[in-house]
């Protein structure tokens, strides 16, 4: 593994834990019944000829799984988290 191989799987396992960190619990701050977070990676990384897909899919799994994550711990109670 080369140098950029290296810094872009550093890069994606940093990203990924926090992405995890972010979604351990249901978010109570919403804006206009949304929750929005930006992804803890500059676009540029993500956007880059030089990232390899298997990273890039890595990425997108993570936040279909975290989204789902959320989904399962999603409140009943809609007045409890500002919807």
């Amino acid at each position: 593994m080369n140098e950029r191989e290296k810094d872009s799987w550093y890069k994606t396992k940093n990203m990924i834990k926090r992405i995890e960190e972010n979604t351990m619990k249901f978010p109570i701050e919403f804006m206009h019944h949304c929750w929005h977070r930006h992804l803890p990676v500059a676009q540029d990384f993500i956007d880059s000829k030089k990232t390899p897909n298997k990273l890039k899919r890595l990425c997108m799994q993570t936040l279909l799984e975290r989204a789902y994550h959320l989904m399962q711990m999603k409140p009943n109670d809609h007045k409890n988290i500002g919807l």
